[in-house]
């Protein structure tokens, strides 16, 4: 957890940097954003130093009148918070262990322990856990199998650790997805194309119709700047969320909620969590399509005038024409499915696939594995991670 407050600290060094250069230096000599460009007029100077040092006294409390050390300030603190969090995060994961690593275990052992857990993988892989126990006592190499370096398989039976580990992972994601969303957002220049500006986020939410007028023209930016910070709260969520579960909340949550619980040898309930996660996803292509249907529409790349935001009246769902883009050669000419150049083909795709993956996952979960596939897959924690890959 410390780590990745040390990454969360370093990006937000780094959001109030790039905020205060954009605000600070983009008035400086000829609208050019260098440092070079020493030469404002007076008032472009007065405006860049009060923008300035209003960033940084409302944030740390400090304020410059000498412009060379605000440009200083804005340089060393932020970069140097960076490189301090990414050493800190290097040296705290080389110190967690080197003790057990090197002082109590000792090399030997732990060669032995993974010759002896090698084995055990190898002639036992579908009875036998990955760890060779099913203690729950530690999470440290003697009573895990798995040293230091190994990240998260430490925690392969303990599903409360484990979720925590998974939801602050989830938290780091949301929080870029948050934090590049803002960033494009403060970087956007409405007067040329997305794609000739480098942005990887906001073209996505134009597909979805917003901020998108005739002609394909982003006429407002506000719902983006609502996208990102919704990112960052939810980020907040997930991280409170994965600390709690990390650190305060049950190692295992079998015992206090076993709806939650599993064992990586527990077949039935391995298909249920497989069904759970199928009807999510064909909730999620629903939202789509009810996106398309009701809630404004999307946008049309292929609509006359340089396309257009509308939405889907007449969807395809004839299963021979979605499922026909499977059959078309992904060489030459047909294009397989990439051939698509209909918005009411690509909205009726939706509803069939978000009602396969329903339909499959109360499937999965109303019933059990068949005997071959009980025989054939081997039912443990790092062999689902291989399937997924």
């Amino acid at each position: 957890m410390m780590g990745v407050a040390g990454v969360l600290g370093a990006a937000l060094l780094c959001a109030i940097h790039g905020a205060t250069v954009e605000n600070t230096l983009f008035e400086d000599g000829d609208g050019a954003n260098t440092f070079r460009a020493f030469n404002p007029t007076q008032a472009e100077e007065t405006y860049s130093m009060v923008t300035a040092n209003r960033f940084w006294s409302q944030i740390f409390g400090v304020a410059f009148s000498n412009k060379r050390w605000l440009h200083f300030f804005m340089l060393f603190v932020p970069v140097t918070g960076l490189w301090m969090s990414a050493l800190g995060v290097v040296g705290l994961a080389l110190n967690l262990r080197a003790y057990d690593f090197v002082f109590v275990l000792g090399w030997r052992l732990k060669i032995s322990l993974m010759k002896t857990l090698y084995s055990l993988r190898r002639f036992y892989p579908v009875e036998t856990l990955f760890n060779g126990t099913l203690a729950l006592a530690g999470r440290d190499q003697e009573t895990t199998g798995f040293a230091w370096w190994a990240g998260n398989a430490r925690l392969i039976n303990l599903s409360g650790k484990l979720l925590g580990a998974h939801v602050a992972h989830a938290g780091l994601i949301v929080f870029w997805a948050g934090a590049m969303n803002l960033f494009e957002v403060a970087h956007f220049v409405p007067e040329k194309p997305m794609y000739e500006q480098g942005l990887i986020l906001l073209p996505h939410l134009a597909t979805l119709g917003w901020g998108v007028g005739p002609g394909g023209e982003v006429i407002d930016t506000f719902p983006y700047f609502v996208s990102g910070v919704l990112h960052l709260i939810s980020s907040a969520v997930l991280g409170f969320g994965g600390i709690y579960h990390a650190l305060l909340g049950p190692e295992t949550l079998e015992e206090s909620f076993p709806f939650f619980g599993y064992v990586w040898k527990d077949r039935n309930k391995m298909t249920t969590i497989l069904g759970i996660h199928l009807i999510l996803l064909g909730l999620g292509a629903f939202l789509l399509v009810f996106k398309a249907l009701y809630f404004g529409g999307v946008y049309d790349t292929w609509a006359p005038g340089g396309g257009d935001v509308r939405k889907i009246t007449n969807l395809t769902l004839s299963p021979s024409i979605i499922f026909g883009y499977l059959l078309k050669s992904p060489f030459g000419g047909e294009g397989w499915i990439v051939s698509v150049d209909d918005l009411e083909d690509i909205i009726g795709g939706h509803v069939w696939l978000g009602s396969i993956c329903i339909l499959g996952g109360i499937w999965h979960i109303l019933t059990k594995p068949f005997a071959w596939a009980r025989r054939a897959l081997v039912w443990s924690g790092e062999a689902y991670l291989s399937y997924i890959y």
